[in-house]
């Protein structure tokens, strides 16, 4: 017989049995889907956080204020460092570590936009090095430089999503904005990192609708309603990727020493917390690849007792068949045809409700998913793999029949 005729019979034999093919699909269709899913949970949450890394730079270091929820412990950091963070640590940092490459502090302050209408925004003040530090990159104007910082220049760089609220259809370069009753001269437009740091367990604002101003300016005019309020970050870009965590453990140092021990701030390295995030996602994938396994395996034992079911159903059939002249392989490659187009199909329909479970997941549980082509490799691999290993045995017993009393079955 030519492989056609036996997937012609294959198929045949499949839709005399439409239901109890499709049970016996079920567990690789769930199996496969776990796969698609699994795999499409794990890239997406891969790409953000490589995403968020390069967005924060594998070079840099943050320094973030912390304020504890716990009010004993606050009171005790306020009593053991009153000042928190501040442009001291700052210059500390720049004196004792000359090996960093830049040192950049930020405060940001929410605030109302009066352009006409009062719109939510905050004010960052930062310094020049703001713009390398964070690979923020210009799509008009300039950023703020050292001559805005020196002078306490009322002028503001505008994010992406602001300028389109505030000036739609014009050029914003040269306008001016109002914040309370200051008004500020626009003199750029920045498309900072959208989505923001949180993907990175910073819990940091993204910034995406903020002004950027010079830090001198915001500490002049808003230094009252501020009072003692600590930087919000510090910056510390090291020059290589390796040097990150001797200049982490020199920061530490330095903060803990300036601080007298309080435990006010946070340093992260961006580097340190995407080798977390891959060691949580191995241990992610060895669990729903364990469920995946566990429903092919399930699948698997059906797609045998269906086969064994079939064999004894068709004994007469195959002791016909043998007498006809038909080979023991002939009869392997028929059933073992018929196993693993059980297992493909149910697999296709797998790959199609993991693509599902993919979009569901993306759209109401607000992760972000990602099927890549590999992965949908895998489960056809997969299920065609589950369709020989478990139709293998009914196969090899359909064949090793003894011709006489397969024609002599009732």
């Amino acid at each position: 017989m030519t492989l056609g005729e036996s997937l012609r019979i294959g198929f045949d034999a499949l839709q005399a049995q439409k239901l109890r093919s499709f049970l016996t699909m079920l567990g690789i269709i769930f199996g496969v889907a776990a796969v698609i899913a699994m795999t499409s949970i794990s890239s997406g949450a891969r790409r953000e956080m490589l995403e968020t890394i390069q967005k924060l730079g594998v070079n840099n270091i943050i320094i973030k204020t912390v304020e504890p929820e716990d009010e004993d412990q606050k009171k005790e950091n306020l009593r053991t460092n009153p000042d928190w963070l501040n442009l001291s640590d700052v210059h500390s940092i720049r004196t004792l570590l000359p090996e960093a490459e830049r040192v950049v502090p930020f405060r940001r302050l929410e605030k109302n936009v009066n352009m006409p209408e009062s719109r939510k925004s905050a004010l960052v003040g930062t310094w020049p090095d703001f713009l390398n530090v964070l690979n923020v990159e210009i799509s008009a104007g300039r950023f703020i430089n050292e001559s805005d910082e020196a002078n306490k220049a009322t002028v503001t760089v505008l994010s992406e999503a602001l300028k389109r609220e505030l000036f739609p259809l014009s050029d914003p370069i040269g306008e001016k904005i109002k914040v309370d009753r200051i008004w500020f001269t626009v003199i750029g437009v920045v498309e900072p990192p959208l989505g923001g740091f949180s993907g990175a367990g910073l819990n940091m604002p993204n910034m995406h609708r903020d002004m950027f101003i010079p830090l001198s300016t915001l500490d002049a005019y808003y230094s009252v309603e501020m009072g003692a309020e600590p930087l919000s970050a510090v910056l510390v870009q090291s020059p290589t990727p390796e040097r990150v965590r001797a200049d982490a453990a020199a920061v530490e140092r330095i903060i803990s020493r300036r601080h007298r021990g309080a435990k006010d701030v946070e340093i992260v390295v961006p580097v340190e917390l995407l080798k977390q995030s891959q060691q949580t996602q191995r241990i992610f994938n060895i669990v729903m690849g364990a469920i995946a396994s566990i429903s092919l395996l399930v699948g698997g034992i059906g797609i045998m007792n269906i086969m064994l079911s079939s064999v004894l159903e068709r004994t007469r059939e195959i002791g016909v068949r043998r007498a006809m002249g038909a080979t023991r392989q002939d009869v392997v490659v028929q059933f073992l045809l018929e196993a693993v187009l059980l297992s493909i199909i149910g697999g296709a329909i797998g790959i199609l409700l993991g693509f599902g479970m993919s979009w569901t997941i993306s759209t109401y549980a607000g992760w972000r998913t990602a099927v890549g082509p590999w992965a949908v490799l895998l489960a056809f691999g997969v299920s065609a793999s589950v369709g020989i290993g478990f139709g293998w045995w009914p196969a090899r017993k359909a064949a090793d029949m003894d011709v006489i009393n397969a024609l002599r079955y009732e």
